[in-house]
């Protein structure tokens, strides 16, 4: 062996160890990336993702309207007139909401009509992922009588079962008389 080839030696093999060491670590950074990307995917397959619905009640003459956008979350944006304001349904309620708008959809629900009067009058209708229901005020069986039931415990949780009327005030100068005691029948 010659002497002048040992520092070569010595220098090359510290090299082949650095090599090696970057690539022990380069193959460690991999396996972490894909470990942190598997944790990802297996997350965010078991995130419960939001669906989301609306209820929409037309009013009429002498009730308001109301628009409901419902979320499977349980949680509610409720417009009324000309103020809104956020409120939230029993969990059991939104589960049993979605699974019903869902079955009627398959079903493709169909309601019957129903007279009502063209002023007092109103339809409430429930919206999701663009099928609507018949209106939930008419006759209704099957799956779209469970969804009827749905919204109308929503409407109740929601505190809309009465939405606030228009208060009709008598005109001024109206002539306002006491009541008189109703007479007695004759025996």
């Amino acid at each position: 062996m010659d002497v002048h080839s040992e520092p070569h030696l010595a220098r090359d093999k510290a090299q082949n160890k650095r090599g090696l060491r970057l690539q022990r670590m380069e193959r460690i950074f991999a396996v972490a990336i894909l470990l942190a990307l598997l944790s990802a995917v297996a997350v965010a397959g078991t995130l419960h993702r939001q669906d989301g619905a609306s209820i929409v009640d037309s009013g009429s003459t002498n009730t308001q309207g109301f628009k409901v956008d419902v979320w499977s979350t349980g949680r509610a944006h409720i417009s009324v007139a000309n103020s809104s304001r956020w409120g939230r349904i029993e969990s059991e309620l939104s589960g049993k909401l979605f699974a019903d708008l869902k079955a009627a959809r398959n079903a493709n629900a169909q309601g019957q009509s129903c007279m009502k009067s063209a002023s007092f009058g109103s339809r409430r209708i429930a919206s999701w992922h663009g099928w609507s229901s018949p209106d939930l005020q008419c006759p209704l069986d099957g799956p779209a009588a469970a969804l009827k039931a749905d919204v109308d415990a929503l409407v109740t949780q929601l505190n809309l079962s009465q939405p606030p009327g228009r208060i009709i005030r008598l005109p001024r100068n109206e002539p306002r008389s006491v009541p008189q005691a109703t007479p007695t029948p004759p025996q």
